[in-house]
């Protein structure tokens, strides 16, 4: 008798489950990028907790009718590739025919799907792989596919997953990647009935991301852009440095429209900041690359989130150098004054609005309805000031009158009530002494206790000052202001 036997269908179909499909997200993935590759344009996502009760992928897709439903679930059938030769010109998210079938096989699963030229669609119900019932179905075009019950026969699996939290928000990173990677489409996100995120589907990678990440976010990222080579283009956004995260989590690789876990490239993304994030801390970025299909291969990962280029290296240092440029292009001081304007003595003033405000909130021109997102910093700031223009106005100090002699005043009155305190406004050295004042030090108009006055003092023509005049330059966000002064 043989030893060795040829695998039933079922078990066959479990164990490749297991390699495709490790969590809700898993799932939410392959499901969400049958949706791309079908041409939808529209994707909704709905989960109910944290995918492991019901996923729920709606889309506006091709469709199939009953004969492409029924055979969807077949392992390896796929309308992706013809044969061997296509697996190095590999344009689509899938190509395996292995997803929708793992998916069947550990789940209860649904299928409606109506092709746009039919004037029916078709109902499937699948448990553990087995079609229960086929039958027809009134529906839009597009295709919905639900999932119950993920797991359900197989516990060790199951056993082993996580909180419906910790689920929800893998399958939240998930769709956030899906959603980078194809900006054109709108993808939509629904957890327990809350609306997590939707993405408009305008084409912008821009708009995708702050509707992923958030306006602020998207208000600190600065365009990254090099398509000198035939080969390879290299667009996306990178964070200024101000924006950054404890891990790298938020470098997000793009790679002909797929989104990949890739080590180099992440590494080469952090090179090109260097010294201008703190220790420890990691960018915020997302890179998209186009490559020649014939130098990637996207087949050496089961869940494809691994690819392997041809001329990585090239690659690796071509996006350390577009980032540094979009870096070193925007200025990351924001400017004091016009260029080739030199110090000259007396530094010019600033208009009486200033620079007092937050500069991440300065409305841009032409912002309202329909405009972009716009830039953290203004392109252009009035002229710069000297340090004074940014303190509060303040009379001048002349002999006699001291500005800083009622704050001390209102505290010596209440060490010292027997004392005759002149009234406020009155210059703090008419007739009192510094023997006369216990406990009073005014750091303008005395120089200590030795009974005599700053007024006593000769007083020249011209204020006594061991600070230099400074000339505003600029802002370092978020928190240091730049000046020089006449000797640089």
């Amino acid at each position: 008798m043989s030893r060795i036997v040829v695998l039933d269908q079922f078990t066959a179909n479990q164990i490749a489950a297991g390699e495709v499909v490790e969590r809700p997200a898993s799932a939410v993935k392959e499901l969400v990028e049958n949706s791309l590759d079908a041409g939808a344009t529209e994707i909704t996502v709905e989960i109910t907790a944290g995918g492991l009760s019901e996923i729920t992928v709606r889309d506006n897709g091709w469709g199939m009718d009953e004969e492409d439903a029924r055979l969807a679930l077949l392992r390896h059938a796929t309308s992706k590739i013809r044969g061997a030769e296509d697996l190095f010109r590999i344009t689509t998210l899938g190509f395996r025919g292995e997803a929708l079938p793992s998916i069947a096989a550990v789940s209860k699963l649904t299928l409606k799907t109506r092709p746009a030229g039919s004037d029916r669609g078709t109902h499937l119900e699948v448990e553990g792989g087995q079609v229960l019932s086929c039958r027809p179905a009134a529906l839009a075009p597009g295709t919905i596919v639900q999932v119950r019950d993920l797991f359900y026969n197989t516990p060790a699996r199951k056993k082993y997953l996580k909180s419906a939290g910790t689920e929800g928000g893998a399958v939240g990173d998930a769709l956030s990647r899906l959603a980078l990677a194809r900006p054109e489409a709108s993808i939509r996100f629904i957890h327990n009935r809350r609306e997590i995120f939707a993405t408009p589907g305008t084409g912008k990678l821009l708009e995708a991301l702050a509707a992923v990440m958030g306006m602020e976010t998207a208000r600190q990222m600065l365009p990254v852009e090099d398509i000198s080579r035939d080969w390879l283009a290299i667009r996306g956004y990178a964070g200024r440095p101000v924006l950054h995260r404890s891990n790298r989590r938020q470098i997000i690789v793009l790679v002909n429209g797929r989104y990949v876990y890739s080590s180099l490239v992440a590494l080469a993304v952090q090179e090109a900041y260097h010294t201008l994030l703190p220790a420890g801390r990691h960018p915020v970025a997302v890179i998209s690359l186009q490559v020649d299909p014939e130098l990637l291969d996207v087949n050496v990962h089961p869940a494809k989130l691994q690819v392997r280029l041809a001329r990585e290296r090239e690659v690796a240092g071509a996006v350390t150098r577009a980032v540094r440029e979009a870096l070193i292009s925007t200025s990351l001081v924001i400017p004091g004054m016009p260029a080739g304007e030199a110090y000259a003595g007396r530094p010019p003033g600033l208009p009486s609005s200033g620079h007092r405000g937050d500069t991440r909130r300065a409305v841009q021109p032409g912002q309202g309805e329909g405009a972009t997102i716009p830039p953290l910093f203004p392109a252009a700031l009035p002229p710069a000031g000297s340090v004074e223009d940014f303190l509060p106005p303040e009379s001048p100090v002349s002999p006699g009158q001291c500005r800083e002699r009622d704050r001390y005043v209102k505290k010596d009155m209440a060490a010292a009530p027997e004392i005759d305190w002149p009234p406020a406004g009155q210059p703090c050295g008419d007739g009192l002494l510094a023997e006369d004042l216990p406990g009073y030090s005014c750091p303008v108009c005395r120089d200590g206790r030795e009974g005599e006055t700053a007024h006593d003092a000769p007083v020249s023509g011209e204020s006594v000052s061991t600070f230099p005049p400074l000339h505003y330059l600029g802002q370092l966000p978020p928190t240091y202001l730049l000046a020089a002064g006449p000797g640089g």
